[in-house]
This record gives structure tokens, C-alpha cells and sequence, in this order.
């Protein structure tokens, strides 16, 4: 892609008042490019998802969803949101995103009052009224088990522990797989929020001071326990030490206050293991089969841990 006719554009808009330099940037798996855009003014950030790119209708529907969101924001003020100083979806490039550029979050930098931040935040969205998301136009999407994926996922699982001979007790996954109906009806009850969709420690950054939640092209209406479970299992994937009873109690507190009401503990605890066993035994296996029996143990203890919870 050639990037330049999109920053003369934007020069033209007066979205950047002059040009000191713009290099590409790592970016996620959301198929959008990343632009570093150096200005006399300051740093930002200038995301790109090419008009080349909308054969991938899903990726493209998505990104446009983040656009919409950031739109939204724009007269909701959500202060864990990043600064949007530019969005459009222009005829011939694509969809465009310009915002300030903050710092990422390494790994080791993940303290417990960092991680009650990012809970604190997860509680703020998980509280907003759902009428207030109304122009989002979101939909709710029950969750169904897919029989075909799944049984992809469970012969995945057994190629994973398999390569690590007697370490593990392969008759869970039997089990779970024999038993995946009983999440439907878990996770498809009242009651449902506004949820980030893919809310894990890699999507937080910072200005030194306060944590941002980005990449919002999987938001969606769902169960809000969904994004607490998800930061949980995919920091341990990452080496975070995750205190858990720590974060769940903090969690609870901050969404009781800013619900001003308390919820059923019993009933987010039944949906923290459905959505972590769904999640884990649907798509962890993908990303360990080089892995050692330690990385594998984390996420097969997930599983173990949920299944249990929700048969005893």
C-alpha cells in the first residue's frame, strides 16, 4: 500500500499541520496498517484499513464498527478512551483513524494496582445503560455450539497434549466436549452489556498516568464477565501472575458501585467459567503446539478448573 497519498490527504484536512516523518508500525491481526505520523505538533497514530482489503468484508465490517464507535465517543467522553483527532471512510482509501499515540504496556509492567485500573475500566463500560448504545447499533448474538468447530477444537486439544506423553489426562476433554451444551444456556441469560470483545492486558496502553483501552473492532453486546475472563487467560498465556480472587473482588465492587446495585456473585462466577471454558477449549490449542507442558498446563488448568466448577 502506498501510504503517502493518504498523509497528503490528511495535510490537506489540516489533521496534521506539517510533516516531520511517518514510519509503519507493528500492528495487530486486525489486517489494518499502523502508521507512526511524526509532527511538529506531536506524535500520532494513523490506522489504515485499505479500500484493496474490503474482499475481507468481515475484517472491513469490523474496523468500521471501531470507527463508529470512536464516533460515538465523540459525544459520550469516555475518558479510558483514546483521543480521536480524525475518522472517515473515504471513497478511495479506505477506512481512516488518526489519534494521540500513548505507550504500550509490556508484560513485566503489569502490577496488581495496575491490573485494578484495568478492571476498574471494565467495570465503567460493563455499567453503561444499554439505551445509551442504541445509534451503535449492536445486536446480541446468542451463543450456539457449533458441533463441527468443536470437534475440530477437541481433536486439536488431543494433538496438543498428545505431544506431551502421561502429562495429561486426555478423558477431560472427552468430557468436556461430551457436555459443551451446558454453556448456551449460561451465557445467553439477562443480563447483557456493552462489551470491549477482545479486553486483554496488549489492548491497554498508557500516557504514563492513566490506562486506554483500544481496539474496539470486536465491540459488541454480551456478557460482561466475558472481558474480565478473557484479560485473566490471556495475561496467564502471557507469563502475568494474575491474583484472581484479588481482581474478581475488585471487579465486583467496582461494578456494584457503578451499577448502584449488587449482583447475583454466584451467577458471575457460573458465567466467568462458562465463557473462559468455552473460549479456552475453542481456541487455546491454535496457539500451543509448540509450547512447553507448562504453557499447555496454564490453559488445560483453565479448562479443568471451569468444567468443574459448572458439574459439581
Amino acid at each position: 500500500m502506498n501510504e503517502r497519498p493518504i498523509i497528503d490527504y490528511l495535510l490537506t484536512q489540516h489533521v496534521f499541520s506539517d510533516l516531520i516523518q511517518y514510519t509503519p508500525i507493528q500492528g495487530g491481526a486486525s489486517g489494518a496498517k499502523l502508521f507512526l505520523v511524526v509532527t511538529s505538533n506531536g506524535e500520532y497514530v494513523l490506522k489504515v484499513f485499505s479500500k484493496a482489503n474490503q474482499k475481507n468484508r468481515n475484517q472491513y465490517d469490523n474496523f468500521k464498527k471501531e470507527l463508529d464507535f470512536y464516533q460515538w465517543n465523540q459525544h459520550t467522553n469516555l475518558s479510558y478512551i483514546p483521543k480521536v483527532h480524525y475518522q472517515e471512510e473515504h471513497k478511495d482509501f479506505g477506512l481512516l483513524l488518526v489519534m494521540d499515540k500513548y505507550q504500550p504496556i509490556t508484560s513485566d509492567m503489569w502490577t496488581l494496582d495496575l491490573m485494578k485500573q484495568a478492571m476498574d475500566i471494565g467495570a465503567q463500560l460493563h455499567s453503561i445503560p444499554l439505551e445509551k448504545v442504541t445509534p451503535l447499533n449492536l445486536e446480541f448474538h446468542p451463543c450456539e455450539i457449533n458441533w463441527e468447530d468443536s470437534k475440530k477444537a477437541y481433536e486439536d486439544w488431543l494433538v496438543v497434549l498428545n505431544s506431551h506423553p502421561g502429562e495429561f489426562d486426555v478423558t477431560l476433554l472427552h468430557n468436556i466436549y461430551k457436555n459443551l451444551d451446558i454453556l448456551s444456556p449460561i451465557l445467553n441469560r439477562e443480563p447483557k452489556c456493552l462489551c470491549h470483545g477482545d479486553f486483554h492486558p496488549e489492548n491497554f496502553l498508557t500516557d504514563g498516568s492513566n490506562l486506554y483501552l483500544t481496539d474496539w473492532q470486536n465491540v459488541k453486546i454480551g456478557k460482561c464477565i466475558g472481558d474480565f475472563s478473557f484479560f485473566i487467560s490471556r495475561g496467564q498465556g502471557m507469563g502475568i501472575p494474575m491474583e484472581f480472587d484479588s481482581l474478581l473482588n475488585y471487579y465486583y465492587e467496582r461494578l456494584s458501585h457503578y451499577l448502584a446495585q449488587i449482583p447475583s456473585k454466584h451467577s458471575l462466577m457460573q458465567e466467568y467459567h462458562a465463557s473462559t471454558l468455552l473460549c479456552t477449549f475453542s481456541f487455546w490449542s491454535l496457539f500451543l503446539h509448540d509450547a512447553t507442558s507448562a504453557q499447555i498446563a496454564v490453559h488445560y488448568n483453565e479448562m479443568k478448573d471451569a468444567y468443574d466448577y459448572l458439574v459439581k
